[in-house]
């Protein structure tokens, strides 16, 4: 009998571990909703983005563009239109993707005069020729029913401790990722792509965070590095608006001419 009670002890005693013991899986996909909550739920956003590229012969192009943002629910909507250089001025980009991983492109070129539908499925769509995925540019951080999220271990960057998560895609054509996350605010500050011998083809870096509406975290500049092409792609994020008003309207292919 002592030993029963004994046993009842240790087990309330550990309540909280033995209730709330996760498996990498388990916590893998809480950090990710973690970050979405802290970071994502923005509603909609507009926001000023200068592009830098570079390639391994060190020739470098640049584009001036605005990017609108909206969010319903876990879908979000990307708008971007380049306002320079000259040659490229009026060439608008929307994007349509959803929490399951499906996305929808529409692309506008001046010179064509009309609004021309992009297939994007099996590939992963890039961002106007540079090395960065949508998702990145729609700050769409958030947990997808088309990956596996796990996470791996604890780890220190820059001075912070992280939390580090792996995501498999189901799609074996699609990089694995693995993200570097601070442990107070859910903010990506690395991610890695790895090919199918874990071996790292590209980073992103995250740099100069600020806070927005005394809420919204994000970083000033975003580097991507292609460890094998040599490509460098450098994104500046400028004048964040929050929760400016616009609405699906705003993201129909109508609205590209």
């Amino acid at each position: 009998m002592k030993k029963i009670i004994l046993l009842t002890t240790i087990v309330l005693s550990l309540g909280c571990a033995v209730t709330f013991a996760q498996t990498p899986e388990e916590q893998g996909r809480e950090i990710a909703r973690q970050v979405y909550l802290h970071n994502s739920e923005f509603r909609d956003l507009r926001a000023d983005l200068l592009m830098l590229t570079r390639n391994a012969k060190g020739k470098e192009n640049s584009l001036n563009m605005q990017v609108d943002i909206l969010q319903e629910g876990r879908d979000s909507k990307a708008l971007v239109r380049v306002n320079g250089p000259e040659d490229m001025q009026g060439t608008a980009l929307l994007t349509h993707s959803s929490a399951q991983g499906d996305r929808e492109q529409w692309l506008y070129m001046p010179a064509l005069g009309k609004v021309k539908r992009i297939a994007v499925e099996g590939t992963t769509p890039y961002f106007m020729d540079s090395d960065l995925g949508h998702e990145i540019i729609a700050c769409d951080i958030k947990s997808s029913v088309d990956v596996n999220i796990a996470y791996l271990k604890d780890d220190m960057l820059e001075g912070k401790p992280m939390f580090v998560v792996e995501i498999k895609p189901t799609n074996p054509q699609k990089f694995v990722r693995r993200v570097w996350v601070d442990q107070t605010h859910y903010r990506p500050w690395r991610v890695e792509y790895l090919d199918a011998h874990g071996m790292p083809v590209k980073t992103l870096a995250f740099q100069d965070y600020h806070q927005h509406d005394g809420q919204y975290w994000r970083a000033d500049q975003m580097v991507m590095t292609n460890h094998r092409t040599g490509e460098y792609t450098q994104l500046t994020w400028k004048n964040y608006d929050f929760r400016v008003g616009l609405n699906a309207n705003d993201f129909a292919p109508e609205v590209l001419h």
